[in-house]
Formats: structure tokens, C-alpha cells, sequence
């Protein structure tokens, strides 16, 4: 166990925001380890290296937490996506956005598990260069309703695809 005596306030704005990425991280790993149900601010605290109290005064609930980590989980995935689409030569065909949405999800489980509890900013979703290709995937998805293609409800739905899209690659392979 980490002693947090005589361990300095943050003051400067360099040192909160390194303090608030401190404690961002141990609680990711946190959340790795054990998933979002089992996260505690009290592990979380311990394996940052504070106390229970500085985790609160950064982050007010668990929940306040649940998006911070799930904020930086999306920004890593908008940016992986957008990097894979930057690469085709155009818009992607809906066949190419599913491949490309279900690999740049490939090992983002704890998106997904934040995503299911409501945690996802949806709004940064909805406003990454991303957003157009997830457009274009459930537009040509039969049986989906326009309000999929909202980010909030898009969140939620893409674990059941990505489940579904594995199924059919593994009935599919050779």
C-alpha cells in the first residue's frame, strides 16, 4: 500500500492536470482488472497513490469517473477509426465501414462496458470526423431505425454487432 503522508497539493494547473491523468490511469487499470462494477475509489485512490479524497475531488461520484475514463476510451477510439479511414481513397462502402467499426472495437472492452451503462459522452461521438462513416454503416443496416443512428443509441447497439459481425466472419472462414 502507497502512504499519501506528506505527499504536496496540486496547485499549479500543470500539476492538477497531471494529478487528474494519475489518477485517470490507475483508474483504468483498475477498471482492466476487475471491470467498471468492481472499480472502488478506494483502489483507485491506493494505486494512484492518494487518498480517498483527492480521487473525490476530481472526480465527485463513480460515475463522474466511469466518464472521465470512458471520454478518454472514445477519444482513442474516434482517432484509431479516423485513422482507418483516412486511409481509403473515399467514402467507405457499408460493408468496408462494418469491417472497419468492428476492428477498431477488436479489444475496446472497456468502451463497450461503459458505453452499456450510459457513461459514453454520446455528443463527442457525434461530432468526431468518425461519425459520418457509422452514419453510412447503419444506413445500409436493415431493420435499423434512424434513432440507431444517433450516437448514444449507436453506442449501446455496437457490441451485439460486433458479436453478431464475429459470428458471421467465423461461419464464413474457411
Amino acid at each position: 500500500m502507497l502512504l499519501t503522508v506528506g505527499q504536496l497539493r496540486a496547485r499549479s494547473n500543470q500539476a492538477k492536470a497531471d494529478r487528474r491523468l494519475q489518477i485517470l490511469t490507475s483508474a483504468a487499470a483498475v477498471c482492466a482488472a476487475a471491470g467498471y462494477e468492481e472499480l472502488t475509489v478506494s483502489d483507485v485512490a491506493e494505486r494512484a497513490g492518494v487518498a480517498k479524497g483527492t480521487v473525490f475531488r476530481y472526480f465527485p461520484t463513480k460515475e463522474d469517473l466511469g466518464r472521465a475514463l470512458a471520454g478518454q476510451h472514445l477519444a482513442r477510439w474516434a482517432d484509431d477509426l479516423d485513422r482507418r479511414l483516412a486511409r481509403l481513397p473515399g467514402p467507405p462502402a457499408p460493408d468496408t465501414a462494418a469491417r472497419l467499426l468492428v476492428e477498431s472495437l477488436a479489444g475496446r472492452r472497456d468502451l463497450l462496458a461503459l458505453a452499456a451503462r450510459g457513461l459514453v459522452p454520446a455528443g463527442e461521438l457525434d461530432e468526431t470526423p468518425a461519425a459520418p462513416a457509422l452514419v453510412i454503416y447503419f444506413a445500409g443496416v436493415p431493420d435499423t431505425t434512424p434513432e440507431v443512428v444517433r450516437a448514444d443509441e449507436l453506442v449501446r447497439s455496437l457490441d451485439a454487432r460486433i458479436a453478431r459481425a464475429r459470428a458471421e466472419a467465423r461461419n464464413i472462414a474457411p
